[in-house]
């Protein structure tokens, strides 16, 4: 997205990106570091927020409340659907909220939904009779090439 590298300015030079640490490195986390977060890019009118993360706590109420708040100001929250497919009902929040943008995986081919990419009819709106078909967009997420700090 955005590099130090006069050379090479990535892709969107004049983006100022943010990024927070929210687990521990045994991939504990608290609701409470989320929302922390969340009021940081209400209070820095930051227009995009990427959660490369799924649970599958959909009833995390203040959880919820906030990614909402955060759509009613504006914010893209874009959100990981989760790895438990292929079943109909594996989505995850908060990829399955009507309210985000919930992204899926592609297989290598680029051309199918890879099997472990979950998908909807969403669980978390199925009490008001209606689920929602996740995920909403779906990209390469299947053996993906990138740069190494070694090999260049």
């Amino acid at each position: 997205m955005g590099s130090t590298d006069p050379d090479c300015p990535g892709i969107a030079p004049e983006a100022e990106i943010y990024i927070f640490k929210l687990f521990k490195d045994d991939d504990t986390t608290y609701t409470s570091w989320f929302l922390d977060a969340f009021n940081f890019v209400l209070e820095h009118d930051i227009d995009i927020v990427n959660l490369s993360t799924a649970s599958k706590d959909s009833q995390d109420i203040p959880f919820i409340e906030k990614i909402e708040e955060l759509t009613a100001n504006g914010v893209i929250v874009v959100s990981a659907i989760g790895n438990d497919g292929p079943a109909f009902g594996s989505s995850e929040s908060p990829g399955e909220l009507q309210v985000t943008l919930g992204v899926g995986s592609l297989k290598q081919n680029l051309e199918d939904v890879a099997d472990f990419s979950a998908r909807g009819m969403t669980t978390t709106n199925l009490l008001d009779g209606i689920g929602l078909l996740k995920p909403d967009l779906v990209v390469p997420g299947s053996s993906i090439k990138g740069l190494s700090l070694t090999t260049g």
